[in-house]
């Protein structure tokens, strides 16, 4: 006896009544995992905000100079403060071990990206109730700096670190014609604004604007990220070379004792005022590296000839602090050519 099988038109039927409970399944289980995402990100921001309550009712003393009994006083809290201190524990973060994620990203809460803690705070305010007890209210995040990273895709331009950074980037371009830039903000929702001499570009993230030299030395030009009526302004100089002379250049300079401010180095810059962040520091020394293994370093100390110490590819020296100031020249000498740095610390 032969056993009849499914016909065509029942199989055609049987896959589209299971599409349509796909269709009606799939958004169901997505809208629920979405809500456990956000759920889990909203508690982790309340966490974050109840510690930072607690860490400025521990520390009420902060605000006592500036207290105002009608509007309270407010302060910030850096994010490396409270891991530091214990009130915000590592396992805040995500299950990547780097981030809090929004879930939701084009809504106001943002993120919170460990590469960046030292530039997250929190604004808080403490105020005094009617029976005299102290509270903590309005607590809010500020990111510190919106700008993430200064990019170009032209050959010869030389990255520039904008961590820490104070706002002021020099960088250099080595080859013929004109450069364009990227900025990019450290949340997807920013405006970013670049304009580089006249020539100015709008995005939502990022931006990409340039310019042509045509004999200039140097473009000039700003980056402006608008976030939650938050601004954060940056200048860029890119200066024009035209050879790429890595026989005399550094690449880095380094401080090698604690109490010296550390370097943010460009090739580009040959001059650098730091600071000495410890009053009481007796002496420091500092690191310089060539780019070229086979350059030699001199490394003089306070204008003298004689208090020097040389190395092939990277040179070491420090000495006593003088008149509150240690000063270096750095000379760097390859195939019959120098180039000069200067590194001056002032308390």
């Amino acid at each position: 006896m032969k056993k009849k099988g499914f016909t065509l038109i029942e199989l055609l039927a049987v896959i589209a009544i299971l599409a349509i409970l796909l269709t009606i399944a799939v958004p169901s289980v997505i809208k629920i995992s979405n809500n456990i995402k956000k759920s889990m990100y909203e508690k982790k921001i309340e966490t974050l905000k109840s510690a930072v309550k607690l860490y400025a009712l521990d520390n009420e003393e902060e605000c006592s100079s500036g207290f105002d009994s009608e509007n309270g006083c407010s302060y910030t809290i850096a994010m490396t403060e409270l891991l530091d201190s214990g009130y915000v524990k590592e396992d805040i973060k995500d299950e990547t071990g780097s981030h809090i994620t929004n879930p939701y990203p084009s809504e106001e809460a943002g993120f919170l990206n460990d590469e960046y803690l030292d530039n997250i705070k929190f604004s808080i305010t403490i105020k005094e109730n009617e029976a005299g007890s102290v509270y903590a209210s309005d607590v809010s995040c500020i990111i510190g700096r919106l700008l993430k990273s200064i990019t170009s895709t032209a050959t010869g331009f030389e990255n520039i670190n904008v961590k820490n950074n104070d706002g002021i980037h020099f960088t250099r371009y080595t080859s013929d014609g004109g450069i364009s830039i990227t900025a990019t903000s450290v949340d997807p929702k920013a405006l970013v604004e670049v304009c580089i001499a006249s020539n100015c570009s709008k995005g939502t993230g990022q931006a990409t604007s340039g310019d042509a030299f045509n004999g200039r030395s140097e473009l000039s030009g700003n980056i402006r990220i608008t976030l939650n009526g938050q601004m954060d302004s940056s200048y860029i100089t890119i200066k024009h070379e035209d050879i790429i002379d890595d026989d005399v250049y550094l690449s880095s300079i380094e401080p090698t004792t604690d109490g010296l401010e550390k370097i943010n180095f460009s090739p580009s810059v040959t001059t650098y005022n730091q600071k000495i962040t410890n009053s009481s520091l007796a002496g420091g020394g500092i690191k310089a590296t060539a780019k070229k293994e086979n350059a030699q370093i001199k490394i003089c100390i306070h204008g003298s000839d004689t208090r020097c110490s040389s190395g092939k590819g990277f040179a070491s020296y420090g000495g006593e602090v003088q008149n509150n100031s240690l000063t270096f020249k750095i000379t760097v000498s390859n195939n019959g050519k120098t180039k000069e740095y200067n590194v001056n610390y002032r308390k």
